[in-house]
């Protein structure tokens, strides 16, 4: 069992030095709960407490938990394939090396493209925005070195629509959301009809609730492939467990077992000749053994994860069917001063949690414990 106190002393004093005003926590291992709570507060008035159920921006949880799933059901569906060059589908995107990124090197951060680019800013309309990142300076030649990049998913959310003639929203309500019952999750929510007051702010006051913080998000309609998802720690649990699963939930098939276990594979062992690939899957960071995480050295070999801006993460460990979902809005308190303590505190969180499971200790990728 999870130390009770220790997770209350923990989060606790992470409020108290301003990290963020609240969080909800939910570790599931196996077919157990062993720890569904909240600390804190909605926003920065300590008299609304945190309550558990509520919908979150979950920031760049979009990129495995939306993008990544329509991308692979899009495989599934034979509409598209990992070894596709992006070119195929977007004509403008050539030169500097271009034509040698596939979709599965934006999926795993090794196309060369930059961190990030603020579209927002430079660009006068969401048109010019789109032709702007076709033409984006690479950082690095193609398959040489991991970049974790948003304009890659940026592109890839464009890929999916162009690929169906939907909207992103759309397609993963269609392909994804509906077929698992995920009745708190997807893009723009208050089209969905989740209450105001259900949502988790991100801002002081209520400009952005319900609509996502992030600023290329926004411009581009509040649905790209990098962030805009909104949702509940009990349905990230029900991703999770699907993913667990092989592609299934309740007897319902989402994705087939082949593309499922993408997402559990290192897809940047040796593909670079500098040795300067970080492991990721389609779509996760995972734990390869001597790297570490976003969530430190403690998440065990064979783990897949990812974290968000605003502050939630997801871990899932297959070997012993392990979950744990964090979520907290820490950029309502600042957008980078608390950032380096968020960090630290994912490490601390995950170290708590993972020691205090025998069967979830550190193993050799591929080996026994």
């Amino acid at each position: 069992m999870l130390d009770a106190r220790a997770l209350d002393e923990l989060f606790a004093g992470e409020m108290d030095a301003g990290t963020f005003p609240g969080a909800e926590l939910l570790v599931a291992h196996g077919d157990s709960i062993l720890t569904h709570q909240v600390w804190g507060s909605l926003d920065a008035d300590p008299k609304t407490p945190l309550t558990k159920g509520l919908v979150y921006d979950v920031a760049s949880l979009t990129k495995p938990v939306a993008t990544m799933a329509v991308i692979s059901r899009l495989s599934d569906m034979s509409k598209l394939s990992f070894s596709d060059p992006v070119s195929t589908y977007l004509p403008g995107f050539y030169g500097d090396g271009r034509e040698q990124i596939t979709i599965g090197m934006l999926a795993s951060h090794i196309s060369g493209l930059p961190a990030h680019v603020r579209f927002y800013e430079i660009c006068h309309s969401v048109q010019a925005a789109w032709d702007a990142l076709l033409r984006v300076p690479l950082d690095a030649p193609p398959g040489h070195r991991m970049i974790y990049s948003c304009p890659g998913y940026l592109l890839l959310g464009r890929i999916a629509q162009l690929v169906t003639g939907k909207s992103l929203k759309n397609l993963f309500d269609e392909l994804i959301g509906r077929p698992m019952c995920l009745g708190d999750t997807g893009f723009r929510p208050l089209e969905m009809g989740v209450a105001a007051e259900r949502i988790v702010p991100t801002s002081r006051g209520d400009e952005l609730r319900g609509i996502a913080n992030d600023g290329n998000c926004r411009f581009f309609g509040g649905q790209t492939g990098n962030a805009g998802l909104f949702s509940t720690a009990t349905d990230l649990l029900r991703f999770s467990t699907m993913l667990l699963n092989g592609g299934c939930v309740d007897g319902v098939s989402v994705l087939s077992q082949a593309v499922c276990a993408l997402q559990f594979h290192n897809q940047n062992k040796g593909s670079s000749r500098l040795g300067l690939c970080e492991p990721r899957t389609f779509g996760w960071e995972y734990q390869g053994g001597g790297n570490e995480t976003s969530c430190g050295p403690n998440v065990p070999v064979g783990a897949i994860g990812h974290t968000g801006f605003t502050g939630p993460s997801i871990w899932i460990e297959p070997q012993h069917q392990t979950v744990v979902i964090m979520l907290t809005n820490r950029v309502l308190l600042s957008k980078r001063g608390n950032l380096e303590s968020m960090q630290k505190f994912r490490k601390r969180l995950h170290t708590l949690i993972f020691s205090e499971l025998p069967s979830c200790g550190q193993k050799k990728e591929g080996g026994q414990a």
